[in-house]
């Protein structure tokens, strides 16, 4: 019966509901078996009394949710300049289309064509609400190439926040880097101009508008040429080369 109730398993607790939430956070609110935490499918109920359910243990059961939970298939990509965060090829551009990604799987979020980086993609339609939902503020962490030597007076701009299309960004950190020496080429490259320099700085932001990174560095004086996300909370690209992708394990809440 439990195994065969899997399939709807939701752990709430009054507001508090856990779908395709941290797998260990699951597995304490069970081991612990707090008050009235419930595991709604169908019949399926815990009280703060209960140690076993139709003859399962605990520590069975939450082997079982364990198994569930791991079904949640969560993907990094490495998505290439000129390819869009969709399936459908558009306006010329390539699509998510061509790279082999399992069925059933859509974008948790997106980056614009012109930008490289991770992308999430993921079968759970109610992980992808929490990714893009404002309130969950989930960190995601850039590489830019901007045009001209940087300075300290605009990277503290950019951290404090600017005004784009009349919104103040949150605050954010900023820091100027040194060229990252193991990045791909880009295809095509960026612009060269001999007379004008580039650097390079680094952006951790909590929220995600539309080409946010581009309008605020372009607020600062210092427009951005190249640009890559290299980590989403705490998934970072590592060793993911443009076009691959992995399997994770989402560790963000």
């Amino acid at each position: 019966m439990v195994e065969h109730n899997l399939a709807k398993v939701r752990v709430a607790s009054s507001s508090l509901v856990f779908r395709s939430k941290l797998l260990a956070e699951v597995a304490q609110l069970v081991e612990h078996n707090l008050a009235k935490v419930r595991v709604a499918s169908s019949s399926l109920v815990f009280r703060s009394s209960v140690e076993t359910f139709h003859g399962t243990s605990l520590r069975v059961l939450k082997q079982q949710i364990t198994r569930f939970f791991l079904k949640i298939m969560v993907i990094l990509f490495n998505k290439p300049y000129g390819v869009l965060s969709q399936f459908t090829p558009e306006a010329g551009h390539r699509a998510l289309n061509e790279f082999g990604f399992p069925p059933g799987v859509y974008a948790a979020g997106r980056l614009d064509h012109d930008s490289e980086g991770a992308l999430l993609l993921t079968d759970d339609g109610l992980l992808i609400k929490r990714l893009l939902d404002p309130k969950n503020a989930h960190p995601r962490t850039y590489l830019a190439q901007v045009d001209g030597e940087i300075t300290d007076e605009a990277l503290q701009k950019l951290a404090v926040g600017v005004v784009i299309k009349g919104y103040r960004t949150r605050p954010c950190k900023a820091e100027r880097v040194s060229p990252p020496e193991d990045l791909w080429d880009r295809v095509p490259p960026i612009r060269y101009r001999a007379s004008i320099p580039t650097s390079w700085i680094r952006l951790t932001l909590t929220e995600g508008k539309n080409r946010q990174v581009r309008h605020m560095t372009a607020a600062v004086g210092f427009p951005t040429l190249r640009l890559i996300r290299v980590q989403i909370g705490n998934l970072s690209l590592g060793s993911l080369q443009p076009g691959e992708w992995k399997k994770v394990f989402l560790p963000t809440r």
